[in-house]
């Protein structure tokens, strides 16, 4: 990760921090969530659209690695568009159908859950996520 100094005029120095696109990619890659004993939780609903913002067949999700307390519901359901990884900036903050992927954790479970799925869309991207679950 790069790091670039400069000295302001007062005679202090600043840190810029250059994250890398790794990096943030990574980020997008884990998600947190929390819920309660018995209550669903909506992970993510994930969708492919094209660069005219009109929804294509919805990606193939596979769960990689179960969660240990809980169990995991693809549903369809709509979906966030947004501009990272598949289709243009123009379809940034309208609704598609997609999947979503929904957690349910196992009856009284109190604690910390975690589970890997992949995303597989069309076009040839695929993402790995992986949700990290409180439950209460």
């Amino acid at each position: 990760m790069p790091l670039s100094f400069a000295r302001l005029s007062t005679g202090f120095m600043f840190c810029v921090i250059a994250t890398s696109a790794v990096s943030q990619q990574q980020d997008q890659n884990i998600v947190h969530r929390h819920t309660l004993a018995d209550k669903e939780v909506l992970i993510r609903a994930h969708a492919e659209w094209n660069g005219s913002c009109v929804a294509l067949a919805p990606p193939r999700i596979d769960v990689t690695d179960a969660p240990a307390h809980g169990h995991i519901d693809l549903r369809p359901g709509d979906a966030p568009l947004g501009s990272n990884y598949v289709g243009g900036t123009n379809c940034e903050g309208r609704m598609g159908p997609g999947i979503q992927v929904i957690y349910v954790p196992d009856g009284a479970f109190h604690g910390s859950d975690v589970f890997t799925y992949e995303v597989q869309y069309h076009r040839g991207t695929a993402r790995t996520i992986q949700a990290k679950i409180s439950v209460e």
